[in-house]
């Protein structure tokens, strides 16, 4: 951890785990951490606040009002304040959970994967190819959720890609956390936030498979190391609840639009 702004998630960790939190972090409202199951039951119950789940491995079953359905690799939940669901596994099935205040009333609800990324809506290609900034966005918990603050998606770059670029920052309306995964070593990339000038950021960081960057403002590009992609969560929590809810509403760097 570097001045709550860096952690690292143990996928293999079994059990629930609590790894970032407003408390030791630099963020306002996420809480986040893992939940591994294997061969086992477990119910989540929310409190007051509104829970995304993201599969990361294997599959697993989930009863919602008594009806059970399927979740596999990438398939996301999302689970609205004082509510509970249960959680059923027979493998080893790797999770990653994330939670913020909420006062919203809705219901629970599964977002396929497959759903996802057949919707223009919810699935683009941003960047490109000539300027090694092409990726895959899914928004997985996106606008058409019924929640207070909450988006969170997937991003996969390809081989040796620049994501997050043209940098972009959201800094008065969200906040935001990167959670590396599926790269495995010798896989890695650099993750920067800066402010002003990306030629002094305030962050230069190396990042892997379990790496985890918090971001309360600033622009944050970063890119993969040559042989590897980028692979992460990526979780957005508007700051005031109700509002802020839509992912293209950001201020790119005007410096770098043009080369993008």
């Amino acid at each position: 951890m570097n001045n709550g702004t860096f952690f690292e998630y143990d996928f293999n960790k079994p059990g629930f785990t609590t790894i970032v939190t407003p408390e030791n972090s630099a963020l306002k409202f996420i809480s986040s951490g893992t939940l591994n199951l294997n061969n086992e039951r477990f119910e989540v119950r929310t409190g007051n606040e509104e829970m995304g789940i993201f599969c990361i491995g294997g599959k697993t079953s989930c009863e919602i009002n008594k009806v059970c359905k399927m979740i596999n690799k990438y398939d996301g939940l999302f689970i609205p304040p004082h509510n509970q669901v249960n959680i059923q596994t027979k493998e080893e099935t790797k999770m990653v959970w994330f939670s913020v205040p909420s006062n919203m009333k809705s219901k629970p609800e599964i977002i396929y994967f497959d759903h996802v990324s057949e919707d223009p809506d919810t699935h683009f290609a941003s960047g490109s190819e000539k300027t090694s900034s092409r990726r895959d966005v899914y928004q997985i918990i996106s606008k058409k959720i019924k929640a207070a603050r909450l988006l969170a998606g997937i991003t996969i770059g390809d081989n040796g890609s620049w994501t997050s670029w043209p940098p972009h920052e959201h800094g008065a309306q969200r906040e935001e956390l990167y959670i590396f995964f599926d790269m495995p070593y010798p896989q890695f990339g650099i993750q920067m936030v800066y402010s002003a000038d990306i030629a002094s950021p305030e962050i230069c960081k190396v990042v892997k498979e379990g790496s985890a960057v918090a971001i309360p403002s600033g622009f944050h590009p970063n890119v993969a190391g040559p042989g590897s992609k980028l692979s992460y969560i990526f979780i957005m929590a508007s700051l005031e609840e109700g509002r802020f809810r839509d992912f293209s509403n950001v201020c790119f760097d005007k410096r770098f639009v043009k080369e993008a």
